[in-house]
């Protein structure tokens, strides 16, 4: 985990905090987000390749993170369903639609959703995103939640 990341996260993450974490990865993030926010608090977690999914449900649940639920989705301006481009020797350099080469990648079907309706009622405090170039993707999807929390921290 990157000590930069680290400390800004934990800057930005207070208890009883609404997070949405965008490209959850394995979910290092995700614990240190719960922790954060503490049972007061809950993170809404979205990463859409079905094994970081795996691995993130079995580090939430060793960890104890009982306010962390996890969405297997892609976020994205529309609905639909994309290829995820996955790279076997380094899972943060995963890319939806085009892949940026295919050399060593694994591709894989995945579903599309809008923020907004994901979670229309939702009011988060914050939003990590971090999705390999496909950020402003996400936000065309979250234009409403973003009309509707003018103090949201995006990250």
């Amino acid at each position: 985990m990157g000590r930069s990341e680290r400390a800004a996260l934990t800057r930005l993450a207070r208890p009883g905090m609404t997070v949405v974490e965008v490209g959850s990865n394995l979910g290092l993030y995700s614990v240190l987000l719960s922790r954060l926010v503490g049972s007061r608090g809950r993170v809404l977690a979205f990463e859409p390749d079905p094994s970081l999914v795996a691995l993130l449900r079995l580090s939430g649940e060793a960890n104890g993170c009982g306010n962390l639920a996890i969405h297997a989705q892609a976020l994205g301006r529309e609905r639909g369903r994309l290829m995820l481009h996955t790279l076997a020797v380094n899972s943060g350099d995963n890319h939806l639609g085009d892949g940026g080469g295919r050399l060593l990648r694994r591709s894989v079907e995945v579903e599309v959703v809008t923020l907004d309706e994901v979670a229309p009622g939702l009011v988060p405090d914050l939003v990590k995103i971090d999705v390999q170039g496909w950020e402003l993707q996400v936000l065309r999807g979250m234009t409403q939640l973003i009309e509707r929390c003018p103090q949201l921290t995006v990250y």
